[in-house]
């Protein structure tokens, strides 16, 4: 199978350990260079261990060792991550920049150790196995991954476009799903070459198939032969669109069915292309579970209550997606029978299936009825087809009620996202680079509570401060300006620590210092609000960047009198690459706050 199971759970792991462990703080280089050292010899040392005892050994292979072999690369990269601080150094020690390049990077220990399972398979049993079709299962999906987070990348690139993505509500929501619907677009393409990358040899089969497609309108750009070593008895439909859509036939049809039961087969998945079964779970299992759960969640929720309401949505939500997939199997068999003109010919096929696997014959699965509800729904069709009406009806009613429930969800998150860009709108004009306009919409606001009010007012003073920077500089306002801004916004923050650091310097208790402690402190005070808020100003008009957020941290925590915060910020300055680069003022800072 080709199912990323060992993927997702390493993915599933890699998300919780930043759950848990927030925020990830510098480590030394060697904590996981040395590990990750360690863990390749061990695992290499497992399956050279399983040679030696082949030798030995007449009873077969040990069943412990040959059970650990599937999970030894989740086990790895686990053991990585809860005591080698993978993370830590993918974004410290290395400190890479981009989405794409980070997961790639976080991931890429899991991937290397799946590597060695296959070069290990090859020199205990002299053949890939198991362990190729895990790693294609990874190399389907985490292409897939890179590539939508690639896309948001690119997006974030440009001023006007990150501005629109990181402060209007719904807009990154919207950015993620158009890239969804790129990397769907994309898919067959990969599968085809990791995959499915032989095509049909029978020319004359190949020909009957294009022309029974053309008969039904529907667009398919190629089929393909998935090589499963006989093993797997399926086809299926991939990609939205017809420029991309392939259909993928395993071998064991090919050499065991009959001519007019693979056209049988072909026409089931044209059916469920004409159908648009693929959009209809789309909405109702993707995007309404996430509808859902915005309605639902509020922005003080915390992480583990949003995913736990996810989470339960799709639970309420998985009885209806079996009911509707079995649904979908029935429909498409009874559609595809008739645009192949044959109920026999379908019929034949689905017992064509249990001649060869018994087992569904009698056992339906999430997605799939059994065989034998199959046919007699089938053979009930081609008898009396007037009988199936109270059938169609019962579908009809239950899909209804996930549009209602859809449309609901959307009129509910419409005047939410209304209210959210109040503010959102002005933050965005901001973000752009057009401060005198963000300032007049801000003045328009009315703040609804206090915390509301907070957030008003630390807007009202950034957008001040950019309109006096590009008043007193003569500029146009606008997205090419954002650059410039971010430089001028840098070079004030870090002006503002200098003066501090001067603040400080000066000799306590003498006659003729003027300020007192009280007055010390205030003015110190000060100058971290300014220089906070100018870093605030460099973060909003560039990329991420981790010396910032802990110089934010830093001063954040001093005016909150939050020690510990206070004592983590130094940390992670201390242990930045880029520390020696600051001004020496900012390093006799830290050293008299450490």
């Amino acid at each position: 199978m080709l199912l990323p199971l060992w993927l997702l759970a390493a993915y599933v792991a890699k998300l919780g350990y930043e759950l848990m462990v927030d925020p990830i703080l510098p480590v030394e280089a060697g904590n996981s260079a040395g590990l990750f050292l360690i863990l390749t010899a061990a695992f290499l040392a497992e399956y050279e261990l399983l040679v030696l005892l082949r030798l030995f050994r007449k009873d077969g292979d040990p069943p412990v060792l040959t059970r650990m072999l599937p999970g030894l690369p989740l086990l790895c990269y686990l053991l990585l991550l809860a005591f080698g601080d993978w993370l830590a150094f993918v974004r410290y020690q290395i400190g890479v920049q981009g989405l794409a390049l980070t997961e790639f990077l976080d991931l890429a220990p899991f991937f290397f150790f799946q590597c060695l399972g296959l070069l290990g398979s090859l020199r205990v049993y002299g053949r890939t196995g198991l362990a190729w079709q895990r790693l294609q299962g990874s190399m389907l999906i985490a292409p897939m991954l890179f590539l939508l987070l690639g896309l948001q990348d690119l997006l974030l690139l440009h001023p006007l476009s990150r501005a629109a993505i990181l402060e209007l509500p719904g807009v990154f929501e919207c950015s993620v799903g158009l890239s969804s619907i790129l990397v769907a677009v994309v898919f067959p393409l990969l599968f085809i070459l990791v995959v499915a990358r032989k095509k049909l040899p029978q020319k004359d089969v190949g020909d009957a198939l294009f022309a029974l497609a053309k008969r039904a309108r529907v667009g398919v750009r190629q089929i393909r032969v998935w090589e499963t070593g006989m093993l797997m008895i399926n086809a299926a439909v991939l990609g939205p669109v017809r420029w991309t859509r392939q259909v993928i036939f395993t071998d064991l049809i090919l050499a065991c069915f009959k001519h007019r039961q693979i056209m049988a087969v072909f026409a089931h998945e044209l059916a469920h292309i004409k159908r648009r079964h693929f959009l209809k779970q789309a909405l109702f299992f993707c995007i309404l579970p996430l509808l859902l759960a915005f309605t639902l969640l509020r922005e003080d929720d915390t992480v583990a209550w949003q995913i736990a309401l996810l989470f339960a949505v799709l639970l309420v939500l998985l009885p209806v997606f079996s009911f509707l997939a079995h649904r979908f199997e029935h429909e498409a068999d009874l559609f595809g029978a008739r645009i192949l003109g044959s109920y026999d010919d379908m019929i034949s096929a689905l017992e064509e299936v249990d001649n060869r696997f018994p087992a569904g014959k009698r056992t339906a699965s999430l997605r799939h009825p059994s065989t034998e509800r199959r046919i007699e729904f089938l053979a009930r069709a081609a008898e009396d087809p007037d009988s199936l009406s109270g059938w169609f009806r019962k579908s009809k009613a239950v899909q209804s009620v996930l549009y209602l429930a859809l449309g609901i969800c959307i009129g509910l998150a419409l005047p939410r996202l209304r209210e959210d860009s109040r503010l959102g709108y002005p933050s965005f004009l901001l973000s752009s680079g057009y401060a005198s306009s963000a300032h007049e919409e801000l003045q328009a606001v009315e703040p609804s509570d206090d915390s509301e009010r907070l957030a008003w007012q630390a807007a009202v003073e950034d957008a001040s401060r950019a309109m006096a920077m590009c008043i007193l500089h003569g500029d146009s306002e606008g997205p090419k300006l954002v650059p410039t801004l971010r430089s001028r916004a840098l070079k004030r923050g870090w002006k503002a620590l200098r003066n501090r650091q001067v603040l400080m310097n000066k000799p306590r208790n003498r006659p003729s210092n003027r300020h007192s402690d009280a007055n010390r402190t205030a003015d110190r005070e000060d100058y971290d609000r300014v220089a906070l808020a100018w870093f605030r100003l460099a973060q909003r008009w560039g990329s991420y960047d981790q010396l910032l957020a802990a110089m934010e941290l830093f001063l954040q925590s001093t005016l909150d009198d939050d020690h510990e915060g206070t004592r983590r910020s130094v940390l992670l300055l201390r242990l930045l690459p880029s520390l020696p680069k600051l001004d020496k003022s900012v390093g006799l800072l830290l050293k008299r706050e450490s």
